[in-house]
């Protein structure tokens, strides 16, 4: 059976256990033709199919498929530049990794965590210098500079991310001092 055929299957296959509404044959259906669409380069395909199914792999499949989706599922919504939601996925890979007793794939989610984690430290900073950009002296934009920086507050504060809070809380509370002397 080449690859169309095998998609084409796939795919029949799922939109009959759509119909069916037996929810464990569409998480099994969808997590094959989502990992299939995968394995095939049809990224997008795959991250709609197992992201609109995701909860129903997660409760009715096994450890290790339900370890695959995230997997993929992450890797997808990483490039999207959803790193808050990549770190969550890996995060619960992580918990399931540990339950298998999976070292290889502990370590996979903990050098995906910790990259990701990274990324969302340089957001913040990037978040905190157009801030100040906005809310400089020259420019005046204080509410702008202010709404930024609740930005960076916010993922820092999600994220368990300490390194920036103080910075942050100060400058918060000084932008808010000039916008109520400015209004």
């Amino acid at each position: 059976m080449d690859y169309y055929e095998e998609r084409i299957e796939a795919l029949e296959k799922y939109k009959a256990a759509k119909k069916s509404e037996n929810i464990k044959n569409i998480a099994q259906t969808a997590y094959e033709l989502g990992t299939l669409l995968y394995k095939e380069y049809a990224y997008d395909q795959a991250l709609e199919v197992l992201s609109e199914n995701l909860d129903t792999i997660r409760n009715n499949l096994k450890d290790e498929q339900i370890a695959e989706t995230l997997k993929i599922v992450s890797e997808r919504v990483f490039q999207e530049r959803e790193i808050s939601y990549a770190i969550e996925l890996n995060e619960e890979r992580m918990k399931i990794a540990e339950k298998l007793e999976d070292k290889e794939m502990q370590k996979h989610c903990e050098r995906a965590i910790g990259y990701y984690s990274t990324l969302v430290g340089k957001e913040i900073m990037e978040l905190m210098r157009q801030g100040r950009l906005a809310s400089n002296d020259s420019n005046k934009n204080y509410k702008k500079g202010l709404e930024l920086f609740k930005k960076a507050d916010e993922l820092s504060n999600r994220f368990a991310i300490d390194d920036y809070k103080n910075r942050i809380n100060k400058t918060i509370k000084e932008l808010q001092k000039k916008i109520e002397k400015n209004d």
